[in-house]
């Protein structure tokens, strides 16, 4: 399967309408600006980011005149004749076509959005990034470690998970992220992490149907990430849209200090550029020289259900490979409260839930007498 990704390394009710008609009147604001192409801005408002790839997307594949004298170097341009299509605020499809050959494709992401990446002019205005409050029932994104204590030195893997069975995406098309992690706590202030588009239920099988984008900065921490489909067809459901790799600090001063990656702001669009508001997450990990990895360990080993879980729950199935002798459910501070699970079955416990647990997010890390099993999400509402 092949995917157009780029790196760039530099070091729904009355609330949904309020938030659709707060952005449409933006973006009509910013058509009624001066009719000037500035390369990579495809949604015209002063600056070049990840939301201009989900514009890209949108009008990916349209074609119209094309602009005189145009290029990707970072100046004004005139468009000389408007095209037909515009987006659905009315802001015209020229301005998507970066390098002005009348064609929005990857050239004009490859061309315009890499090299003049958050670049301004003017006034910036906003994208219109759209978070949801946490504990609404609205689609979650999830940062998903492969651990939450590591040693100096050892690497991460941090899954990105949107949406989940219970709360699936519905007319999934693009998706940009302002996130943020802490330099100062991994290898070479983070100059070497690496992200992984993952498409799977994205694209359905489909060759070249989505565009990809990742920027850092190692020296502020800031990332933004960005996917979109291409083929103007929207996608359901919930699963992994990309993962991170962390090298951890391999010298590190204080007591097992907390290592923090979250996501800022969340831009979900369907199909018709509508905003979909979702949940941001943050994640600590605990870096601690003391605590040694368990080897070995089998991928799916632990299975909770239900999982986000209501207030009505007030115990959580644990299906597990081996039998267990206790669990730690940890909140997002680090505090952590042991619990002993109740064998109900075969491979199967209870785990009581402490009452009076408010919402949020937790990991529930099982134990058996060899040591930590499998260490998991858990989301309450």
């Amino acid at each position: 399967m092949y995917f157009k990704h780029i790196n760039i390394a530099l070091m729904k009710i009355t609330l949904m309408k309020i938030l659709f008609f707060t952005t449409l009147a933006l973006c009509c604001a910013i058509t009624s600006q001066a009719q000037l192409v500035w390369p990579g801005d495809a949604n015209n408002n002063g600056i070049v980011n990840g939301v201009d790839v989900l514009w890209m997307g949108l009008a990916y594949d349209a074609h119209g005149p094309v602009r005189s004298n145009a290029s990707n170097e970072w100046s004004a341009q005139p468009i000389d004749t408007p095209w037909e299509q515009a987006f659905s605020c009315g802001l015209n499809y020229a301005y998507a076509d970066a390098d002005g050959d009348g064609f929005v494709d990857f050239a004009d992401v490859e061309g315009a959005i890499v090299p003049n990446f958050r670049l301004t002019h003017g006034s910036t205005l906003p994208d219109g990034y759209t978070n949801a409050r946490y504990g609404s029932a609205s689609v979650a994104l999830t940062l998903v470690p492969s651990a939450t204590v590591v040693q100096p030195g050892e690497t991460v893997n941090i899954k990105i998970l949107l949406g989940t069975e219970q709360l699936p995406v519905s007319n999934f098309y693009g998706i940009a992220l302002k996130m943020h992690y802490t330099s100062g706590l991994v290898n070479n202030n983070g100059s070497d992490i690496s992200f992984t588009p993952h498409t799977n239920w994205i694209d359905l099988g489909e060759q070249d149907t989505v565009l990809d984008l990742f920027y850092k900065d190692s020296v502020s921490g800031d990332m933004e990430v960005a996917l979109v489909r291409t083929n103007q067809a929207p996608v359901s459901g919930h699963g992994a849209i990309g993962s991170f790799s962390i090298i951890i600090e391999d010298i590190i001063v204080g007591i097992a200090p907390q290592f923090e990656i979250r996501v800022d702001s969340v831009m979900l669009i369907d199909q018709n550029d509508t905003i979909i508001a979702v949940v941001p997450d943050t994640v600590f990990i605990t870096i601690n020289p003391k605590v040694k990895p368990r080897e070995n360990q089998p991928e799916e080993a632990l299975r909770i259900s239900p999982n986000p879980s209501g207030p009505d729950v007030s115990a959580w199935r644990l299906e597990s490979s081996e039998p267990l002798d206790h669990a730690e459910l940890t909140d997002g501070l680090g505090r952590s409260v042991t619990i002993n699970p109740q064998q109900v079955g075969e491979n199967l416990w209870l785990l009581a839930k402490p009452q009076n647990l408010p919402p949020g997010a937790y990991w529930l890390t099982a134990f058996t007498n060899k040591g930590a099993l499998q260490t998991q999400r858990i989301l309450t509402y």
